[in-house]
């Protein structure tokens, strides 16, 4: 899976039909138990209050899904070995459909109104959305998440932590007995309150200098995101519950979803703040600065300095094409055994429409391929190169392109690594990836 950019479109970058799955199934669900339970007929109801019920619950119960999909999420992230550096940007694009859903049931929200239930929801009606429907999400995304292996949930950090929730509560039901308060509003203040400590407690240990192995920072995110789910659960049962109660309504939900937005982006910045354009400009100059002074050192210490150039590409056949890069001798003494590895990324849009049949959906890849130089003299400049084939994964057998299909367009770019025998060991400055509109394709059509 190769880095999306802004200029080629990835849809499975705003859309996963698994974190989709509330909007589909769940919250409908949830909609069609409230409705049956606290209106007579369900049929009879006017267009413009059921619109109206559906729009509170949208408000109310969608921040809760996208939080926990989202947390769900990193625990995935931190967990897979091979985790892309732009996974933060992932999970805030799967995130969007649901957010979508809160803007629109808070568009509709302020147009119609809240929605006042004929008859309080039963409270079997309300334990099978909370239980049921909400426990079912979990199911599915928390099995996901872990894998199968539900451990992975307690990984890098002390479970006594956790203890925390039970305490919350008992010190609730403390507060209740000398002050009572409508149920589903003491669980709502006690879903914002988890929320805080298990955030805090993270970053404390973030701060702290978690980062400093992968265990630490895969406890750190885990935390958090065990604090999110918690809280979130929290949440969704007391508004659930808050309709079962005489005075329905009595939870500000636009305030307590305020609050679970500025906890989770802060939490969520701090763990996946991105670099900024300052900070990305600078360390290029520093690296290129770096090359620099490594030339010059090799220069004055007498040592081959090898120049890279321009990187072409040919169309050998249909199923096979070659890949050169110049390479210039700039130092003072013959450099030998010089091996170039080419690595290709593809462009997986450009290769369904342009370059494979309809019907033929199998994953394609290229493998590395070698270029090598057996001597480059003082001064001298000669082309590395090595050819290369598209083949199916599963078996490894070559793919045949369309003839529509440009091998430069085709591919997103290509990296390379230089190596020789008088520096066998690939340095910074000899390793690098072209994209592919600054490779000269040589037999152009």
């Amino acid at each position: 899976m190769k880095s999306p950019s802004p200029s080629d479109f990835q849809q499975w970058l705003f859309f996963d039909i698994s974190s989709t799955i509330p909007w589909i199934f769940l919250l409908p669900l949830t909609f069609l138990v409230i409705a049956t339970s606290c209106e007579s007929k369900l049929t009879k109801m006017q267009p413009k209050a059921g619109l109206a019920l559906y729009g509170q619950i949208l408000e109310a119960l969608s921040l809760p899904y996208v939080l926990t999909g989202a947390a769900i999420g990193w625990v995935i992230a931190v967990n897979s070995p091979d985790n892309p550096s732009w996974v933060g940007g992932l999970i805030i694009g799967w995130s969007i459909p649901g957010g979508m859903a809160l803007a629109s049931g808070y568009l509709i929200t302020r147009h119609t109104g809240y929605y006042r239930l004929s008859t309080p929801l039963s409270r079997r009606a309300a334990c099978f959305i909370i239980i049921g429907l909400w426990g079912s999400g979990l199911a599915i995304w928390g099995g996901w998440g872990g894998r199968g292996d539900m451990r992975q949930w307690l990984v890098g950090y002390d479970p006594i932590f956790l203890l925390f929730t039970p305490l919350s509560f008992l010190m609730a039901f403390l507060l209740h007995r000398l002050s009572p308060r409508p149920v589903s509003v003491v669980l709502a203040d006690l879903s914002i309150l988890n929320v805080i400590i298990y955030a805090v407690v993270a970053l404390t240990y973030w701060l702290w200098g978690a980062t400093s192995n992968r265990l630490d920072f895969i406890g750190v995110v885990t935390l958090g995101a065990v604090g999110i789910i918690l809280g979130c659960s929290i949440y969704h049962a007391a508004y659930i519950w808050s309709l079962t109660e005489a005075r329905a309504g009595t939870i500000e939900v636009r305030t307590k979803n305020w609050h679970f937005l500025e906890i989770f982006s802060l939490f969520f910045f701090f763990i996946f703040a991105p670099e900024s354009i300052s900070g990305a400009l600078n360390r290029q100059q520093t690296q290129e600065k770096i090359n620099q002074l490594l030339i010059e050192v090799r220069a004055h210490s007498n040592k081959t300095v090898i120049g890279i150039g321009r990187m072409s590409i040919e169309q050998i056949h249909n199923e096979t094409g070659a890949i050169c890069i110049d390479l210039t001798n700039q130092g003072l003494h013959a450099a030998t055994g010089l091996t170039v590895e080419f690595t290709y990324e593809l462009d997986d849009k450009y290769l369904e429409t342009h370059c494979r049949k309809e019907n033929d959906t199998a994953p394609i890849y290229i493998p590395s391929s070698t270029g090598a130089i057996e001597r480059l003299e003082v001064g001298e400049t000669q082309n590395a190169c090595s050819t290369y084939s598209m083949l199916y994964v599963k078996n490894d057998k070559p793919f045949t392109f369309l003839p529509t299909c440009s091998p430069r367009n085709l591919l997103t770019g290509v990296g390379y690594r230089v190596s020789y025998s008088q520096d066998p060991i690939a340095r910074s400055d000899y390793q690098g990836f072209v994209a592919s509109s600054y490779i000269q394709q040589l037999d152009e059509r």
